[in-house]
C-alpha cells in the first residue's frame, strides 16, 4: 500500500483498490463486492425525519486508474459507510464533505449496521464513486433482487427503514 488514493486515520485506500480498515488496516473491501462484516456501520443522509426508499438503478462500473475493472448491476438504495471521522465533525462540515452542498435544516443521518441490514433483507455492496471523490459510497441491495431479480416491495421497504436510526 505504497500509492494511496484516499486516507484518515481509520480507512484508507491503497494501489490494490481495497478500502482497508480494522487495527493495523488488517481488513479490506473490494470494490462492487458485498460487505461481509456485519460490524460496519453504514448511513444514508435524508432530508426530514422519515427514511425515505429511493432506488438507484444506474449499473456502477469502475476502471480505476486502468487496471481491472469492477462492476455492480444491481438495482438498490445509496448510502455510505461511517468511520470514526464522523463522530467529530459538525452536521454542515458532513454534508459539504460527503455530498459538496450546503446543510438543509432538515438534514439526517440515519445509520444501521450491516448485520442488522442483512437481518432486514439486504446486502450492503461497497461502490466507490472516485469522479465524485466519494470513496465511502455503498449500495443497499435487496435480497429479493439479487437471489431471485425481482425488485423490493413495500414489506421489503419497511424492514429497511426499521434497522436505521436517526443519528443527527
Amino acid at each position: 500500500m505504497d500509492k494511496l488514493k484516499y486516507g484518515y486515520k481509520d480507512h484508507l485506500i491503497g494501489k490494490d483498490h481495497r478500502l482497508h480498515y480494522g487495527k493495523g488496516f488488517s481488513k479490506s473491501l473490494i470494490p462492487c463486492q458485498r460487505v461481509a462484516d456485519g460490524n460496519l456501520v453504514v448511513g444514508i443522509l435524508n432530508t426530514g425525519n422519515n427514511l425515505k426508499a429511493g432506488k438507484d438503478r444506474q449499473p456502477i462500473s469502475l476502471q480505476i486508474d486502468e487496471g481491472k475493472g469492477y462492476d455492480l448491476t444491481y438495482p438498490g438504495k445509496s448510502a455510505l459507510l461511517v468511520f470514526d471521522q464522523y463522530e467529530r465533525v459538525k452536521m454542515g462540515e458532513f454534508i459539504l464533505a460527503t455530498f459538496a452542498r450546503n446543510i438543509n435544516r432538515n438534514d439526517h443521518l440515519f445509520v444501521a449496521t450491516v448485520d442488522l441490514i442483512e437481518e432486514a433483507g439486504w446486502s450492503i455492496y461497497w461502490t466507490p464513486l472516485p469522479e465524485r471523490e466519494s470513496w465511502l459510497h455503498t449500495r443497499i441491495v435487496p435480497q429479493c433482487y439479487s437471489h431471485q431479480g425481482k425488485d423490493p416491495g413495500e414489506e421489503e421497504m419497511k424492514a429497511l427503514q426499521s434497522v436505521f436510526v436517526k443519528e443527527f
